[in-house]
């Protein structure tokens, strides 16, 4: 699975990691989109979903301390993680 966590609607992210995954056609993706997402305590229950489900995260937060959240919560997870 693929999360899409954003801190807005996640419209434009979503449509970014389709087309980036349509070239791998043939493959089903599932892809989950995450809006809204504004406190670290969001991130981590995300990070901590996307731990068990093993799932790659891909983030657009605007605000650096989010975007810090984010890497230090992918790394203490171990979950693979794109900003």
């Amino acid at each position: 699975p693929v999360f899409v966590v954003s801190d807005g609607t996640g419209d434009t992210a979503e449509k970014v990691v389709r087309a980036a995954f349509r070239q791998f056609s043939g493959h089903f993706i599932y892809l989950r989109t995450f809006p809204g997402i504004t406190t670290p305590d969001q991130l981590a229950y995300l990070f901590r979903r996307a731990q068990r489900q093993q799932a790659l995260v891909v983030t657009t937060l605007v605000r650096a301390e989010m975007r810090t959240a984010a890497m230090h919560y992918a790394n203490e997870a171990g979950v693979r993680h794109i900003d």
